[in-house]
C-alpha cells in the first residue's frame, strides 16, 4: 500500500478510526483468556462481534465499543466540544460526571480514579494497565501541536493510571505517533514496530522516562520464534497489566504490518484484546490511512 503521499487529515481521521474501530472489532472475544472457548465461540473472527452472553459486556451489541472505547469516546467528544483545547481541571470534572453514570464494565482502574478524583485529588489509581494509554488517539486527531497532544495524552492517562510504566507507555505510543505522522525521508518505509523502536532509542537518549519495563518488552517480543496467537498469549500474557500487554502489541506488530491482519491476530491472543487493539489501531491507522481499515467494520459502528 502507498502511504507517501497520505494529507494530514487523512492520517488524523485514519488514525481515530484505526483505534475505536479495532475496540469495536474485538468486543465480542474481549477478555476470553481461554483460546479453545474463543476458538469455539468465534471460529471465523472476520468481522466485528456481539459479545457473549457470559461476558463483561452483556449490555452492548455488535458495533459497539468496549468500556474503554466509551471512555475514548468521551474524551474526543470533550475536545470536540472544546474546540481542540484540553483543560485537565475541566476535564476531570467533565470524566466524573460521565463516569458516575456510566452504565457499560467498570474496570478498577476507573472505580479507583473516581473515588480519588471525587476527593479532589489530581490523579487516580496508580495502575500499569494500558486503558489510559489507549485513549491517546483524541488527542492525535484534534491537536496540531504534537507537543501538546503528548503533554495531554501523558496527562489524561496519569488521571486514571498514574504509574511510572503507563506513563512511558503512553510517551512511547505518542513519540511514535510523531513519527508516523511526520516522517523523514525514507523513513515512511519502516514498519510501525521499526518506528516504535526508533522512538524507543529516542527515549533511552532523553533518559526522562523508567525504561526497564519497555526494553524488556521489545526483548520478549523479538525473542519469539512462533508469532501465533497461542505461542503470543502462552510465551507474553494476555492481561491487562504493561507486562503482557505491550510485549503482546510489539509482538503483533513485528508479526502483522496490516491492519487487518493485526487486528485477527491480536483478538485470537485473547484476555485484554481491547486495550491492544485501540494502540495497534490509532498506530497503523496513522501509517496506512483510512483505505486499511475495513469498511464492512465501520459500517457496523454505531455512529
Amino acid at each position: 500500500m502507498d502511504t507517501k503521499n497520505l494529507r494530514m487529515d487523512e492520517k488524523r481521521n485514519a488514525l481515530w478510526l484505526g483505534s475505536i474501530a479495532g475496540d469495536a472489532f474485538v468486543l465480542g472475544g474481549h477478555w476470553i483468556y481461554d483460546l479453545d472457548k474463543l476458538q469455539a465461540s468465534f471460529p471465523d473472527y472476520r468481522s466485528p462481534q456481539a459479545p457473549l452472553r457470559d461476558s463483561y459486556h452483556t449490555n452492548k451489541n455488535k458495533g459497539d465499543q468496549t468500556h474503554y472505547g466509551d471512555q475514548a469516546r468521551h474524551l474526543w467528544q470533550f475536545l470536540a466540544d472544546h474546540d481542540g483545547h484540553y483543560d485537565p481541571d475541566q476535564y476531570r470534572r467533565e470524566w466524573v460526571r460521565f463516569i458516575s453514570r456510566y452504565d457499560g464494565y467498570m474496570d478498577m482502574a476507573s472505580k479507583e480514579s473516581l473515588t480519588a478524583l471525587k476527593k479532589g485529588q489530581s490523579f487516580g489509581s496508580g495502575s500499569d494497565e494500558l486503558g489510559g494509554v489507549a485513549r491517546l488517539a483524541a488527542m492525535y486527531y484534534w491537536m496540531a501541536d504534537l507537543k501538546q497532544a503528548l503533554a495531554a495524552a501523558v496527562d489524561q492517562n496519569r488521571m486514571t493510571h498514574d504509574s511510572q510504566q503507563a506513563t512511558a507507555i503512553t510517551v512511547l505510543i505518542g513519540k511514535t505517533l510523531e513519527m508516523l505522522l511526520h516522517p523523514s525521508e525514507n523513513k515512511d518505509q519502516l514498519s510501525v514496530f521499526e518506528t516504535l523502536y526508533r522512538a524507543k532509542a529516542q527515549l533511552l537518549e532523553e533518559g526522562e522516562y523508567d525504561m526497564k519495563l519497555i526494553n524488556e518488552s521489545f526483548d520478549k517480543a523479538n525473542a519469539l520464534e512462533d508469532y501465533s496467537a497461542r505461542s503470543i498469549a502462552e510465551k507474553l500474557g494476555q492481561s491487562c497489566h504493561a507486562r503482557h500487554a505491550l510485549p503482546a502489541i510489539l509482538a503483533v506488530l513485528k508479526q502483522a504490518d496490516d491492519y487487518e491482519a493485526a487486528m485477527k491476530l491480536n483478538v485470537r491472543v485473547g484476555g485484554d484484546s481491547a486495550s491492544r487493539a485501540m494502540i495497534i489501531g490509532v498506530l497503523l491507522g496513522a501509517k496506512l490511512g483510512l483505505k486499511a481499515i475495513p469498511q464492512a467494520w465501520l459500517d457496523v459502528m454505531r455512529d
